[in-house]
């Protein structure tokens, strides 16, 4: 199964390497997200050009619009869930990309986990 990766495990991977993300990336198996991206874009990254451009070329995830979105939140009841507008973003391109979810965000696991959807939290 692919797997989505929240910008909580390319930071943590970022100050120390993450073993299972090395492996998924050498299996194929990661999907990149441009809003991941846009937030990684806005921290203080050595090497951000490369890095980023290295993300870019990683398969994406299906994007849900905006309006697919503040369906799915209504309809899965996300408000005051504890999770932002991105994090829902990242939930729905899950559903829709049929792939599992890899975060250390507690908030964004729980409501994850709350949607039956899987998710990698180890490392």
């Amino acid at each position: 199964m692919k797997v989505l990766v929240d910008t909580s495990v390319w930071i943590d991977h970022l100050r120390t390497p993450d073993l299972e993300l090395i492996e998924l990336l050498k299996q194929g198996l990661v999907l990149q997200h441009p809003f991941v991206i846009g937030e990684l874009s806005l921290g203080r990254i050595q090497n951000k050009s490369d890095f980023l451009n290295n993300l870019r070329q990683l398969p994406e995830s299906k994007i849900a619009t905006h309006k697919e979105v503040f369906q799915f939140a209504e309809i899965r009841s996300l408000a005051s869930s504890g999770i932002g507008w991105i994090d829902a973003h990242l939930l729905a391109s899950c559903v829709i990309s049929r792939s599992s979810l890899f975060t250390k965000d507690k908030s964004l696991r729980r409501t994850a986990e709350s949607l039956s959807l899987h998710v990698q939290t180890k490392s």
